[in-house]
C-alpha cells in the first residue's frame, strides 16, 4: 500500500527561481506506461499507477517509493481520476483533457535517471489526441503531442519524449525520440486510436558513443535505429538532471495530448524483448 503524499504547490521562489518557468510548460495529456509483470528489475526506479492516486488534489506518488508527481495551480490544473475497462478488467485511470499535467518536483536533485545511459521507459495509454496536421519532423520530438518527456533546449543534449507524432495521416502516430548521443524519433505506428497500448522505449549504449534507441508497440519490436555521434560539437551520452512531466513533454513545443493514463514505469537499463512482451500481455499487470 502507497502512502499518500499531500498535494503541494510549488513554492513562490521557485517560479522567481525559474523565471515562471512553469509558464513555458504547455497543459499536454500524457498517457504512458510501463509494463509490471515482468519481474522488477534492479533498477526500476519509477512506477506511478494511477489505482495508487487518490486523485486531482493530491500527489501521485511512485511504488519504488521516492519519486512523486504534482501539479501546480500556477498554470495548467490536474487530470481527472476516473474507471475504464481493459480486456474486461475495470481498471483505474487518470485522464487528460488536454490541458493538465503532472511533473516532477522542480527543486529535486537526486533524479534516479539523470546520468544513465541506458534505460526503457513504458506507457500504458489510450489516445483521443485530435487528428494531426501536417507532416512534421519526426527527429523533433520536442514538437511530438506530448505524452511524457523533457526537452534541454538544442540538439543532442540528453533528452527524451513520447507522443503524438504528425505523420501526414488522418490520425498521427505515436512515436518516441531522444538525444543520445543525436536527437532521433521512432515511429511506433497508428496508435492513436482510442484503444489501450503499451509502448516502450529503450536506450542501449553500445561501444564507445553508440547508441541502439528502439520502440516496441503492445509488445512487439517495431524499428531500432542506430545512432553515432555527429559533427556538431555537442552529443549527449546521458541523460540530463532534469524534471520531466507527464502530459506534456516538458519544455517542448508541443501541442496537447488527450487520453488516459493507467501507468508509468522508468528503468534505468534496456529490457529485454521477451520482459517487454510480458509487459504487454498483462498491461503492467493490469490484466491478470
Amino acid at each position: 500500500m502507497l502512502k499518500q503524499v499531500p498535494f503541494r504547490q510549488a513554492p513562490a521562489s521557485l517560479k522567481a527561481a525559474n523565471g515562471g518557468s512553469f509558464k513555458s510548460i504547455p497543459t499536454r495529456v500524457a498517457v504512458f506506461l510501463l509494463v509490471l509483470t515482468a519481474p522488477l528489475q534492479a533498477g526500476t526506479v519509477v512506477e506511478w499507477f494511477a489505482s495508487d492516486w487518490a486523485g486531482a488534489n493530491s500527489s501521485w506518488e511512485s511504488r519504488t517509493g521516492k519519486q512523486t508527481l504534482f501539479y501546480d495551480t500556477y498554470k495548467g490544473s490536474a487530470p481527472l481520476l476516473s474507471e475504464d475497462t481493459l480486456d474486461g478488467a475495470v481498471i483505474k485511470t487518470a485522464v487528460f483533457s488536454g490541458k493538465d499535467f503532472l511533473t516532477t518536483p522542480l527543486e529535486q536533485t537526486d533524479r534516479p535517471w539523470a546520468g544513465i545511459s541506458e534505460f526503457s521507459i513504458t506507457v500504458v495509454f489510450r489516445s483521443k489526441t485530435p487528428p494531426a496536421g501536417a507532416t512534421t519532423d519526426l527527429n523533433a520530438f520536442h514538437d511530438f503531442k506530448g505524452m511524457v518527456g523533457f526537452e534541454v533546449g538544442g540538439l543532442n543534449s540528453g533528452d527524451f519524449g513520447i507522443g503524438i507524432w504528425n505523420d501526414g495521416t488522418k490520425t498521427g502516430a505515436v512515436a518516441a525520440g531522444a538525444g543520445l548521443p543525436v536527437d532521433v524519433g521512432i515511429s511506433a505506428g497508428a496508435l492513436n486510436d482510442d484503444a489501450w497500448h503499451t509502448v516502450t522505449f529503450t536506450a542501449a549504449r553500445q561501444e564507445k558513443d553508440t547508441f541502439a534507441l528502439s520502440v516496441y508497440a503492445d509488445g512487439r519490436l517495431v524499428r531500432t535505429e542506430t545512432r553515432i555521434p555527429d559533427t556538431s560539437g555537442q552529443n549527449a551520452t546521458a541523460l540530463a538532471n532534469q524534471s520531466f512531466s507527464v502530459g506534456t513533454i516538458r519544455g517542448g513545443g508541443n501541442a496537447p495530448f488527450t487520453g488516459s493514463i493507467a501507468a508509468i514505469r522508468l528503468d534505468t537499463t534496456p529490457l529485454s524483448a521477451a520482459d517487454i512482451a510480458t509487459m504487454h500481455r498483462t498491461y503492467l499487470g493490469l490484466k491478470k
